[in-house]
């Protein structure tokens, strides 16, 4: 048999799964969680790692103090600043008794900066939930504390909850594909987390119980990493059990992306570093999901150069077939997560953005596998 049956036959397999994961993540828009109701609640120790964040501390704190939850707390862990966050969060405290602050002035060398700052912030929690987002971040509800904590009240085996966190809408190319990246990745995750598979999440938006993170050494075999203290983690440790998922407009936290382009491609090495760390089953259906998506590109390629021979050749029906279903499914999977989510998605620039996540991901995967990455501050 010629090679380019064989070519052809892996296009329709790789399309078929991209297929199946697009039919399989419109349960998303059927996902609907609910706030945690009433005021007999458990607590909640909200957690955040701050090194020289005074500007985004002055931001963040009133609306974490603000969260509509009966019982919870906030630690703001001042790790190493020179700032003057203390004594912000010194007189602030005064106000507040809910805000509680642990500082940390030298970190051990078995362990890096922000996993140090998280742990320490963990053992000085009152309260089993832990969640935890990043002094860069800002809860868009006031509900945000009730949405998250509310998988953890329905169900006593919940142990780790994947949350949501979106980036600014700003002009520009590049917060375009930062922000359709950022969708992409949480279409995947939260897909997989629903089906049973929870691979990763972010610590941007991400809860667990103080219980289970120190029964299991915190983030034990991956302390020394310069990240994954949440990727890694949830990799680690999440099952379909222990695992539940909260995507809701009022759960989200955002972020402000980066705006110049050598700094956006310092952060996703640093981040994109860890993957080879994931559990082997993980990495090959994140290999299968990549390829995929590749095969999607080199399949409207093949079918667009050989568009005379559509009408005789069956084989080449079928994958006409699907990417002329890909065309449609892929476009309205984003657009409803967006919707969901109430974020916007530039649907004109999809085509153009999703090359460049497939280029970046090539290079940026591939430099971060050979290459050594700065330390997290």
């Amino acid at each position: 048999m010629h090679w380019t049956f064989f070519f052809m036959y892996a296009l329709v397999i790789l399309l078929g799964i991209r297929i199946l994961w697009h039919l399989l993540s419109l349960l998303l828009w059927r996902h609907a969680p609910r706030p945690a109701e009433g005021h007999e609640l458990p607590g909640v120790s909200v957690v955040v790692a701050a090194h020289n964040e005074l500007l985004n501390l002055r931001e963040l704190l009133p609306l974490l103090l603000e969260q509509d939850y009966p019982l919870f707390e906030v630690i703001i862990v001042d790790d190493r600043s020179w700032d003057d966050s203390y004594e912000f969060l010194y007189h602030l405290r005064a106000r507040h008794p809910q805000l509680h602050i642990v500082r940390i002035e030298q970190t051990p060398e078995h362990i890096t900066h922000k996993k140090f700052a998280i742990t320490m912030g963990v053992k000085a929690a009152r309260y089993d939930i832990v969640l935890l987002t990043d002094a860069d971040c800002r809860p868009l509800s006031k509900q945000w504390i009730r949405y998250m904590a509310a998988p953890f009240i329905a169900k006593e085996q919940t142990q780790i909850v994947l949350g949501a966190s979106l980036y600014e809408q700003r002009p520009g190319f590049l917060n375009a594909l930062i922000r359709y990246e950022t969708l992409y990745t949480l279409w995947q995750y939260a897909t997989a987390a629903l089906i049973g598979l929870p691979y990763m999440g972010v610590g941007r938006n991400l809860a667990y119980r103080r219980s289970f993170f120190l029964k299991h050494r915190g983030f034990g075999p991956h302390q020394r990493l310069v990240s994954g203290d949440d990727d890694l983690f949830v990799n680690r440790l999440a099952t379909a059990k222990n695992t539940a998922l909260c995507v809701h407009a009022k759960a989200i936290t955002v972020s402000r992306p980066k705006v110049r382009w050598r700094e956006w491609w310092r952060q996703k090495r640093r981040h994109l570093s860890v993957g080879k760390y994931y559990k082997a089953g993980h990495r090959l259906l994140l290999a299968l999901l990549f390829l995929s998506q590749l095969a999607f590109y080199v399949a409207l390629g093949w079918v667009v150069g050989h568009i005379q021979g559509i009408v005789s050749f069956g084989i080449l029906q079928w994958i006409a077939a699907e990417v002329a279903l890909l065309l449609v499914l892929h476009p309205l999977c984003m657009f409803l997560l967006a919707k969901k989510l109430r974020a916007s998605i530039p649907i004109l620039l999809l085509p153009f953005l999703e090359l460049s996540y497939l280029l970046y991901i090539g290079i940026i995967g591939l430099w971060a596998l050979l290459t050594k990455v700065e330390k997290w501050n």
